[in-house]
């Protein structure tokens, strides 16, 4: 039926509909960069992921640029974000550098200036829910910096409405391995990375905390800018860098390494053996009491005696060994000698019950008679023409 009437609901409109609000994710997401196992830095701002990565890399952004004042950098330029040819997933989506200028001391302890460049890449740019960004960072205060390059995954993720979490990813990107000193150089990379970590997450907690608490995107992206629509390099006013210098970089060579490493170890089992007495001590005096003093002397006094007559006995032992060994070569005591008598001795002895006027006693006269007799018979038993006369 043509003629029939139609009723047109209220509210209707014959314009294109309009798309849906976008809906934020009921459940925090998670990403995690492969390849980079080590996490630096975690924390939660009450702020959405969007503000936060206006606040870091918008392009009135001076994050960045505030770090490298802190690290003694001079001449520091933020270039513009530039579109990246997409050749390949991994390639990034959009790239910016920075560069600047850094007073450093050569082998020779000359005062010497380099110009460094550095450079960021967006991994991934999905907005309200995750930014991935990437830092590579000449490493120009260590040994061997031509050969790998500092890698920090700045990672911002949604947690919940107006709340974020960013978490930072560090590595260490090996163009050419040296031979022998990878290991003490890519654990002293490592530390300043995480250190570097921590103060772009404090900076990061200042500049949001002077945003305010309940700011909303419109007005991070008002404070600093857009990402992408800037076409000039930002240079940086000292002016502008009035904050107090965090961690500073100290250049290292090869030997300061391995001086600082050594010196942190020893310092490390000193403190451990340290630990360990005072542990020790502790728990012996708790459990110490008048018995247990008493008892312990008593083993010690036990173990002392132990000990000086066990060394008593090994000496005599030895004696007697020897004192057999040499019996068994012929070597031993006179026996004639042994038995000797001092004639002192037999003059008293023979005195005795002689009279106060030195009268001599029949034993005294004796004496004298058994001497001479008992030389002759001496001398003639050992005289040469006695023994050849024997038959």
């Amino acid at each position: 039926d043509l003629k029939r009437a139609i009723h047109v609901s209220r509210g209707s409109t014959l314009e294109a509909p309009r798309p849906a609000k976008f809906q934020l994710p009921a459940h925090p997401v998670i990403y995690e960069p492969p390849d980079m196992p080590h996490k630096s830095v975690e924390r939660i701002f009450e702020t959405s992921p969007k503000s936060l990565f206006h606040v870091l890399f918008g392009d009135k952004s001076a994050v960045f640029q505030l770090l490298y004042h802190e690290r003694r950098a001079q001449r520091i330029a933020q270039g513009p974000w530039t579109q990246l040819e997409q050749k390949g997933e991994g390639q990034g989506l959009m790239q910016r550098d920075f560069s600047f200028q850094i007073d450093y001391t050569d082998i020779f302890r000359r005062q010497r200036q380099a110009n460094v460049v550095d450079s960021q890449v967006i991994d991934v740019l999905n907005d309200h829910v995750c930014y991935v960004v990437s830092d590579y960072k000449t490493p120009w205060h260590l040994p061997h910096h031509a050969a790998f390059k500092l890698v920090k995954k700045i990672v911002i993720t949604h947690v919940a409405k107006s709340r974020c979490k960013l978490a930072i990813y560090t590595a260490v990107q090996w163009s050419h391995a040296p031979a022998f000193s990878k290991g003490l150089v890519e654990r002293q990379a490592t530390d300043d990375l995480d250190l570097d970590a921590l103060d772009l997450a404090d900076l990061v907690a200042d500049q949001v905390r002077k945003l305010g608490p309940s700011a909303r995107t419109r007005k991070a992206v008002q404070i600093f800018g857009h990402v992408g629509q800037q076409t000039s390099v930002s240079l940086f006013s000292s002016a502008d860098g009035a904050l107090p210098t965090r961690h500073a970089i100290k250049q290292r060579t090869l030997g300061t390494i391995v001086w600082e490493r050594t010196s942190s170890f020893l310092e490390t089992a000193v403190s451990v053996i340290m630990m360990w007495t005072f542990a020790l001590l502790k728990k012996t005096w708790s459990i110490a009491s008048a018995n247990s003093i008493i008892l312990s002397l008593l083993a010690l006094s036990i173990l002392a005696n132990v000990f000086m007559s066990g060394k008593d006995a090994s000496e005599w032992w030895t004696e007697r060994g020897a004192a057999k060994y040499m019996a068994r070569l012929g070597v031993g005591p006179n026996t004639m000698m042994s038995k000797a008598v001092f004639i002192a001795d037999l003059e008293d002895a023979v005195r005795v019950g002689g009279g106060e006027r030195g009268e001599s006693s029949p034993w005294y006269v004796s004496f004298p008679l058994l001497m001479s007799i008992s030389i002759f018979v001496h001398t003639t038993n050992t005289s040469p023409a006695t023994q050849h006369s024997l038959p």
